[in-house]
């Protein structure tokens, strides 16, 4: 499950109380992580290895993968894969961030793996569908 990060909860407010000027993403990038900065989470340490990108995911109803809501729940639809590690001694992801760049480090969700995964040689990092889920209470 997915928290937002502190700088995004600042935005909410913003957006919702004041007259501030945010412009929402049109597409999201999901990101793999060693660690994040601290417990505000307001910024990735990437998993970087050889090949390593973050994976576009696309707004509902936008070309697979993209999200899905239903209530106050969103999810991945169709599965977000990234392409393989290829090394002998590659980094361990322990977390994933829903980024609204493809580069920058400003998470807007954030969440730990279930289990961490060494990116070996040949080693897919993948999410299956509807493995993704951001909650909102």
């Amino acid at each position: 499950m997915g928290s937002k990060s502190d700088t995004y909860e600042n935005h909410v407010l913003q957006y919702l109380l004041d007259d501030a000027a945010l412009t929402r993403p049109t597409v999201w990038y999901i990101a793999l992580g060693t660690a994040g900065s601290d417990s505000a989470f307001t910024e990735l340490t990437t998993a970087n290895y050889t090949n390593y990108a973050r994976v576009q995911v696309n707004a509902v109803g936008g070309a697979s993968p993209a999200w899905s809501i239903s209530g106050s729940a969103a999810t991945n639809s169709g599965e977000v894969r990234f392409d393989a590690g290829n090394s002998a001694s590659g980094p361990t992801a322990t977390h994933f961030a829903v980024m609204a760049h493809a580069t920058n480090n400003a998470p807007i969700y954030w969440g730990a793996l279930d289990s961490s995964l060494a990116i070996l040689a040949n080693v897919i990092p993948e999410f299956a569908n509807g493995a993704i889920d951001i909650t909102e209470d």
